[in-house]
């Protein structure tokens, strides 16, 4: 079993809704982590366009163009890579999905965005997913948000329950709310006792701005690593420190989830 896994972090400033031009940028990022021996990358949600509401310019189906370009630079460079896009569903509603490609060029697994934000009127054009998938890779159980699903205890209480070893997080989440952001992430990582990994963009799209400020933290809440300004950075996970401290400060076991499930 591997103990620790190398990740790289993209914080793309990416380019509004030129996914040609995205891609370039992605095989970049691609070539660094290479360089520094990444066994995964992570990229912002809605990695290609950024959060965009024009459903009809930028979704695709299951087997589009951006699933296939993932696959292709996942399997050429032997690096797992998260990211995101949108998708049309066979019965032509509109999902805010995260993909996990494996080294190999497989895809390993997809999670559909749980909470759309309202606030934007993403809940106008995407449905909100129903399942929460755990994708295993090099021996790390993986679980997933995306953005506005950060803001919502209650999922991670149903996370705690199924107890990931990391929750990747990928957010278009914009500079006026920052602090929120990372001081949810720390939450969560408590709140799950998981690593967390929470991945935004740098730049700007369609007038909003965002300032990165991606951040790593541990089981117990402390700052592994935190971004700023970089758009490129990197962290080593270490799958024992998550077990021992579990081992040690079991404190999920005393979880009342009927009751939570009772009253909620």
């Amino acid at each position: 079993m591997n103990n620790t896994i190398n990740v790289c972090i993209s914080q793309c400033d990416i380019y509004w809704k030129d996914k040609e031009k995205n891609k370039e940028q992605c095989k970049d990022v691609l070539e660094v982590a290479c360089e520094q021996h990444a066994d995964i990358v992570i990229f912002p949600e809605m990695t290609l366009t950024g959060f965009c509401m024009d459903v009809l310019d930028i979704a695709e189906l299951f087997c589009g163009g951006t699933k296939e370009f993932f696959c292709s630079l996942a399997k050429e460079k032997n690096t797992a890579i998260i990211f995101g896009m949108v998708e049309k569903k066979k019965n032509r509603s509109f999902v805010n999905v995260l993909y996990m490609i494996g080294s190999d060029g497989t895809c390993l697994g997809r999670y559909e965005k749980i909470h759309p934000f309202s606030y934007a009127h993403e809940d106008d054009y995407y449905t909100g997913g129903t399942n929460i998938p755990l994708i295993w890779y090099k021996g790390f159980c993986f679980s997933f948000m995306i953005c506005y699903d950060l803001r919502f205890a209650g999922l991670a209480t149903v996370l705690s329950k199924l107890q990931p070893d990391i929750t990747v997080v990928i957010a278009n989440w914009p500079t006026i709310r920052i602090a929120h952001f990372q001081h949810l992430l720390k939450a969560r990582s408590l709140d799950i006792q998981s690593y967390v990994i929470g991945v935004n963009r740098l730049g700007e799209g369609n007038g909003i701005f965002y300032s990165g400020g991606s951040q790593v933290f541990s089981p117990f809440g402390e700052e592994l690593l935190s971004s700023n300004f970089q758009p490129i950075s990197f962290v080593q996970i270490d799958k024992r420190l998550l077990l021992d401290y579990r081992k040690n400060f079991p404190f999920l076991e005393d979880a009342c989830f009927s009751f939570y499930k009772q009253n909620l």
